[in-house]
């Protein structure tokens, strides 16, 4: 099947974000992209929702999502992450994270639902998350959770984003 990617972007505001749909002909569903407008500063231990980084997922169906995480940690922390996702959801990602301060990284996997820390060292890093998952009879939404792995502030900024598509034909 040949796939004619619609040359024009639609604009859609919901409740939650402002989306971008890409518009794409031959069955596939949509693809979405979720923008983190403002950064956004945590100084707990304890995981919270991102105020930005969520969207609304349907029964049924099967996604495919890749983020992109920018985040400043000034002093030396690691970053701790979950993405929570409706009761009955399967699925799995891949990530990168830091192994040391030479700033090599290393591919890890995990799973939807679990929580997972990162070795950050000092400055702004990039960490990208690349995985798909179906949500069985529950639908809800998806969020990116996070928190300081240890006491001090840690933030994910502006430009972070999601990219997810709908694979359900």
């Amino acid at each position: 099947m040949t796939l004619n990617v619609d040359s024009v972007f639609t604009n859609v505001k919901d409740a939650e974000n402002d989306y971008f749909n890409i518009n794409v002909e031959g069955g596939l569903g949509y693809a979405r992209i979720v923008v983190k407008t403002a950064d956004e500063t945590v100084g707990d231990q304890v995981l919270q929702n991102d105020n930005e980084l969520l969207f609304a997922v349907e029964p049924n169906k099967t996604y495919k999502f890749e983020m992109v995480i920018i985040e400043d940690n000034a002093l030396n922390k690691d970053i701790k992450f979950k993405i929570d996702v409706p009761a009955g959801t399967v699925g799995g990602f891949v990530y990168n994270g830091e192994t040391d301060s030479t700033i090599r990284y290393e591919l890890r996997s995990g799973s939807v639902g679990t929580q997972y820390t990162i070795s950050q060292f000092a400055g702004d890093r990039a960490i990208k998350i690349e995985g798909s998952f179906y949500t069985g009879a529950n639908g809800g939404s998806f969020i990116f959770q996070w928190a300081d792995n240890a006491a001090g502030n840690t933030i994910v900024k502006a430009g972070s984003y999601i990219l997810y598509y709908n694979l359900t034909i």
